[in-house]
């Protein structure tokens, strides 16, 4: 739960280099184009983590992203609620009250977790 309120953090305060080191993969984000982001809601999620361990477990996606099982099997699912306004002159991003569903994962270098990726919930 931390990696994701300290990305909606970052996120609020336009820190790109914060908000970029959050993420598993390589973040690449230049601006935020944050104007205002409040955060409502932030509880990990057993059913969202058991569906994706379950649905990528043996994939073809999680082999060609060189996912274990083991692997896989450490993700967690963290739903989060806010709402946000964003400039919409620097980002083409929708406004208002959202919300994500975040899987992390503890990065096995650092020992930190980190967010693998996010969607809208299901």
């Amino acid at each position: 739960i931390d990696c994701v309120r300290s990305m909606l953090e970052a996120k609020k305060d336009n820190d790109v280099q914060t908000y970029n080191e959050m993420f598993y993969y390589t973040a690449d984000e230049k601006d935020l184009g944050v104007i205002d982001l409040t955060i409502k809601h932030i509880e990990e999620s057993d059913e969202d983590t058991q569906w994706f361990i379950n649905n990528y477990t043996d994939s073809e996606l999680a082999k060609s992203r060189d996912w274990t099982d083991d692997f896989i099997s450490g993700v967690v699912a963290v739903k989060a609620s806010f709402t946000v306004d964003y400039d919409n002159t620097i980002v083409p991003y929708n406004d208002g009250e959202l919300s994500q569903v975040f899987f992390v994962v503890k990065d096995p270098n650092t020992g930190l977790w980190k967010i693998l990726e996010c969607q809208s919930p299901r």
